[in-house]
């Protein structure tokens, strides 16, 4: 949102102005940036569509959401199985997998809100998982069979 505005405010310093057009630069990277499948703020397209504006502004919620609920912020920690992250990562692309099959599928017109709310769940869960796996709280035990075995040959 701040890259619109640096652009079409003349009171904004050049400086941030270069900034701004930076960010499209890195948008153009990572992003088809079709104006019609973008926000609008400003007057300007935002840097990238509204699928990925979804994806950015749900993986900082999920992060967020990993830090609490390992037990990051006055709650008890908790270790997450790793199967648990999968699962949600397959359940929570669902909604984005949909609106690209109705899109690209069907050729039905998906509006940007649309977009963006189906890639939120996504964003969400793989800000979570990084979170709790950068925590050290993702748990790789399977069925009662210890994270990390013993060394070879010594019996546990």
């Amino acid at each position: 949102m701040a890259a619109p505005y640096a652009l079409t405010h003349e009171h904004v310093s050049r400086g941030v102005q270069r900034l701004a057009v930076a960010a499209y630069g890195v948008g153009r990277v990572v992003c088809h940036q079709r104006p019609e499948r973008s926000f609008v703020a400003w007057t300007l397209p935002l840097p990238v569509c509204a699928r990925c504006a979804g994806l950015y502004a749900g993986a900082p919620l999920g992060v967020l959401f990993g830090l609490v609920a390992s037990g990051r912020w006055r709650f008890a920690r908790r270790r997450h199985p790793l199967e648990t992250a999968r699962r949600g990562l397959v359940i929570a692309s669902v909604p984005m997998l949909v609106s690209v099959v109705l899109e690209f599928g069907a050729g039905l017109a998906v509006p940007g809100w649309a977009r963006a709310v189906t890639a939120l769940p996504l964003a969400a869960v793989v800000g979570w998982v990084s979170a709790a796996g950068l925590c050290g709280d993702l748990d790789h035990a399977r069925s009662g069979h210890p994270a990390t075995p013993g060394p070879v040959g010594t019996s546990t």
